[in-house]
């Protein structure tokens, strides 16, 4: 009497998987590495598919890192995930992917130099949300992206490059 259905199984291998968009590196997320799953940049931690909605990723970027909360970040994101695409390459081998790191790591030097300078040029999301005028970018917001961008080269030069 309680047999189940064919066809009535409304389990998760019914559901729909949700799929990566580059839009999503907006919101501070990459592509997992296993495809399915959206990546926070900042604490790596790999939300459920049915979090790829941008809803639940900005919930997360408001709940978990409310000081980075803003599209402004996304231009460094998209130089880290640039970088993580490289690496991810079949054909990569050990040498490529201490090259691609280490390029990483000297471009991340150099946008803080110009960053310091107010020199906005290698941050379009940021230049176009200030309209075009550096000097409406608020110090605070500066300060933020150079330590965030300090942080990610200190932890890449410390995993990854010793």
């Amino acid at each position: 009497m309680s047999e189940k259905r064919k066809g009535d199984d409304s389990s998760s291998a019914n559901k729909k998987k949700m799929t990566y968009l580059e839009s999503y590196l907006n919101l501070g997320f990459m592509e997992g590495t296993d495809k399915t799953r959206p990546e926070c940049v900042i604490c790596r931690e790999k939300l459920a598919n049915d979090c790829m909605k941008p809803c639940k990723m900005k919930r997360h970027q408001q709940t978990m890192h409310p000081e980075t909360v803003g599209p402004y970040l996304a231009d460094i994101f998209s130089l880290y995930n640039e970088t993580n695409k490289r690496l991810q390459g079949v054909e990569s081998n050990i040498i490529q992917c201490k090259e691609a790191l280490d390029a990483f790591v000297r471009k991340l030097e150099y946008r803080v130099g110009k960053m310091e300078r107010g020199e906005l040029q290698q941050f379009p999301l940021l230049l176009k949300q200030s309209r075009n005028n550096p000097e409406t970018v608020p110090v605070s917001v500066r300060r933020e992206f150079i330590r965030h961008m300090n942080a990610l080269q200190k932890e890449m030069k410390s995993r990854l490059l010793t």
